[in-house]
């Protein structure tokens, strides 16, 4: 099949290229071709024996590195102010290249928190972060369309609402948005696809 790819370059190109299978994830899956097209793309992977944990759980230190593969070459920067980011860990010049460009913010000036699970909120603010340092005009979406729109921070509404204009993220069949809720890294490698084509159409 014919696909867009984009692994560790920030130019996308139409390739030939087959899915990867997960033995977890099956086709009649709801996220079947969100985690086929991200994993294909080496933005997601799997997490051993031919398992990608759909249900599992994303921290904050996996959605960053996913930003990264997806931008391509990071650059060098100078050594980022967490304390709590491994030195020469897997995720750190990933960290470094987020937080020079302004992606993350870290909860304060030292603390990241890269083990933590990432709420749906947080994504919002990174991936808004992400897109207009990819130089994309802003969206805007109505909060309102979310039963739950009052439980959204204040310091995360802006994002939240710019993501659902771009339609990156959508609410649950009941309605909710559940911002504090913890995303699976089945609804990551969803979000990951329509932050591509996102990439694409406002390029």
């Amino acid at each position: 099949m014919f696909t867009f790819i984009a692994p560790y370059t920030a130019t996308y190109r139409i390739v030939e290229a087959d899915g990867i299978k997960f033995d977890d994830v099956k086709e009649s899956d709801w996220a079947y071709d969100f985690v086929d097209f991200a994993s294909v793309r080496e933005i997601v992977s799997g997490i051993g024996n031919n398992l990608y944990d759909p249900e599992g759980t994303m921290t904050r230190a996996m959605f960053v590195t996913m930003l990264g593969r997806i931008h391509g070459n990071l650059g060098s920067y100078e050594e980022h102010s967490f304390s709590d980011v491994e030195e020469g860990s897997w995720y750190e010049e990933y960290v470094s290249w987020a937080s020079h460009n302004g992606i993350i913010k870290g909860y304060d000036a030292e603390n990241f928190g890269p083990d933590d699970s990432i709420t749906r909120e947080q994504i919002c603010a990174m991936l808004y972060r992400y897109i207009l340092f990819e130089g994309c005009e802003t969206a805007s979406g109505t909060l309102e369309e979310f039963t739950d729109h009052d439980l959204i921070s204040d310091w995360a509404s802006e994002s939240v609402s710019a993501v659902k204009g771009f339609e990156i993220i959508k609410g649950y069949e009941d309605g909710s948005f559940r911002p504090q809720g913890l995303a699976t890294r089945a609804e990551a490698a969803t979000m990951f696809t329509r932050l591509i084509y996102t990439l694409l159409k406002n390029r």
